[in-house]
């Protein structure tokens, strides 16, 4: 028993050489008829060829391009979205359908493809046969050959009029081809740009194609935002901090200050940038100071050997603010804070007291917020006066601290 393949191919051009013999004997008939008509000689080639030239010409012609042969999923979805057809189901697909496209050439003039009997015959002269007469003959053919249109029908095809294929041949729609259609439309259309079939989306289509596109669409979606995030991580804010504040003045006992926040650095943007996560941070250090009674206080006991007169713990506290979808990250509540200890009599007894204010130099970089932020220190008796720095620096998102007397 011979395959579908073999039967589709040999029905489309028998059925290809049955509709020729019938228009190529229209045309011979016309021709003979214009020359009575005319009362010429029928057997003068001249005026053959003189009334040859007044009858238009046509004819089918078998189609050896691949797309109208077997077809793969993606191809039936490519035309989908083409406009071209408005199945996922179509004959092709299992190499079931073929398609005869029409030639015609008016008067004199070479054949060309076209679309439309009502092109090529009807009632003017120079027709080879009327399109009632012709549509009639094409049934009879498709039927003694036992072939249908695209709509399952012996009949002329208005909307896809070169398609034939093998009666009872279209996929069923739970096919795994169907679904691949299904699939590879949605891709085609809603991830590729492909153009939109809107007649196929809101016809007999439409429940069947919904979950396939909400799938291309969902895809799409998290292309289009990981696209987003690339070019925002290209992007290079720019920002600083700086400003100078007094966290103490002229502090003469023990106790701690806590300074306003100095504001923030924070990317200048509405665009998305995606989940957004906090880190608490904080850096600092110390700086001692013994007085210079402390030796005294130390012989007569009252101070211990190896403690200190005073202790001063400077530093910041700061939230470190990443995006997802940025490359760099960001400063906010920058705060300075200094701890006071007087912990000795000689300390006391010295009067001796403190002033401490904090400096802020921070400017957005490639990675983090870099810079500086530097307490300036004066230690002050009734018989000299100290100077020093605590220092913060912040570099790539990370924070060192350091201490120097001047």
């Amino acid at each position: 028993m011979p395959s579908a393949t073999n039967e589709i191919t040999t029905r489309a051009k028998k059925l290809e050489t049955d509709i020729n013999s019938f228009l190529a004997v229209k045309r011979t008939e016309k021709i003979a008829a214009l020359i009575k008509a005319a009362k010429k000689d029928a057997k003068d080639k001249s005026i053959q060829a003189e009334f040859d030239a007044k009858v238009s010409t046509a004819y089918f012609k078998y189609s050896k391009n691949a797309v109208d042969q077997n077809r793969t999923p993606r191809a039936q979805a490519e035309l989908i979205s083409k406009g071209t057809s408005k199945t996922c189901a179509s004959s092709h697909m299992v190499d079931m359908a073929r398609h005869l496209n029409l030639f015609y050439g008016g008067p004199g003039k070479k054949a060309g493809l076209v679309w439309g009997a009502s092109k090529a015959f009807g009632a003017k002269e120079h027709n080879i046969v009327a399109l009632n007469e012709f549509t009639t003959k094409w049934v009879s053919l498709m039927k003694s050959n036992t072939l249908v249109n695209a709509e399952g029908k012996a009949a002329w095809c208005s909307w896809d009029q070169p398609h034939i294929e093998l009666p009872e041949s279209k996929v069923p729609r739970g096919d795994p081809k169907v679904a691949k259609c299904l699939e590879e439309y949605a891709k085609i259309t809603r991830i590729e740009g492909g153009k939109i079939n809107s007649g196929f989306e809101t016809g007999t289509w439409k429940s069947a194609l919904a979950p396939y596109l909400k799938a291309a669409e969902a895809v799409k979606a998290k292309e289009e935002a990981a696209k987003k995030a690339e070019e925002l991580k290209k992007l290079k804010f720019t920002g600083a901090i700086s400003g100078s504040q007094k966290i103490l003045q002229n502090a003469n006992k023990s106790g701690s200050a806590k300074g306003k926040p100095f504001g923030a650095i924070e990317p200048d943007t509405k665009e998305e940038t995606g989940k957004v996560s906090t880190t608490t941070k904080s850096s600092g250090t110390a700086l001692v100071w013994d007085s210079l009674a402390r030796s005294i206080f130390e012989k007569l006991g009252l101070s211990e050997s190896k403690g200190f007169d005073i202790k001063l713990s400077c530093g910041i506290s700061y939230t470190q603010v990443t995006h997802e979808h940025l490359s760099q990250s960001f400063i906010t509540d920058l705060v300075p804070t200094c701890a006071l200890i007087f912990n000795t009599p000689a300390a006391f007894a010295m009067k001796m007291n403190v002033t401490a204010t904090s400096n802020v130099q921070l400017r957005a970089s490639d990675k983090a917020p870099s810079g500086t932020v530097v307490f300036d220190i004066l230690l002050k008796t009734p018989v000299d006066t100290e100077k020093g720095t605590i220092t913060v620096t912040l570099k790539d998102g990370k924070a060192t601290a350091s201490s120097a007397l001047k």
